[in-house]
C-alpha cells in the first residue's frame, strides 16, 4: 500500500507529542501577506504607502536622484516595519493555537497543511 505525502504527513502528526515545534515551522512557511489583514490600512502603513507613491511619482516625472534614494530608504523602512508586524502576528497566532486543546491544535495544523500545501514540511520534520 502506497501512501500519499499528505497521508504520511498526517500519520506523523498524529504520532507527534510536541506540536509547538511543528507549528513554529509551519507558521514560517505561510506567506507574510496572510497575516496583514485590515491592519495594513492603519495610519502608519498608509503613510508609508502615500510616501512611496509620491516618491515614485517624483522619480518618474523629474528623474530626481535624491527622490530615488529617499524612495529606497522609505521602501526599506516600510518592509522592515511590515516584517516586524508579521513577526508579532505570527507569535500571537502561535500563542492562540497553543492555548487550545490538543485536538484543536491537531485540526489547526491539519488545516494549515492543507490550505498552504505544507505536507512536505511535516515530512521533513518527521525525517529529522
Amino acid at each position: 500500500m502506497v501512501f500519499s505525502a499528505k497521508e504520511r504527513a498526517f500519520t506523523y502528526l498524529s504520532q507527534e507529542q510536541d506540536y509547538y515545534r511543528i507549528l513554529t515551522k509551519l507558521l514560517y512557511h505561510i506567506p507574510d501577506h496572510e497575516f496583514y489583514g485590515e491592519d495594513v490600512r492603519q495610519e502608519r502603513f498608509r503613510l508609508y504607502q502615500e510616501d512611496i507613491t509620491d516618491l515614485v511619482h517624483d522619480v518618474r516625472s523629474r528623474l530626481d536622484f535624491v527622490s530615488g534614494l529617499m524612495l529606497s530608504e522609505v521602501i526599506s523602512d516600510y518592509d522592515l516595519d511590515l516584517r516586524r508586524y508579521v513577526s508579532v502576528k505570527r507569535a500571537l497566532f502561535l500563542f492562540e493555537i497553543l492555548l487550545q486543546s490538543r485536538k484543536i491544535q491537531y485540526l489547526t495544523i491539519k488545516h494549515l497543511v492543507e490550505k498552504y500545501r505544507l505536507s512536505s514540511v511535516l515530512i521533513k520534520e518527521y525525517l529529522k
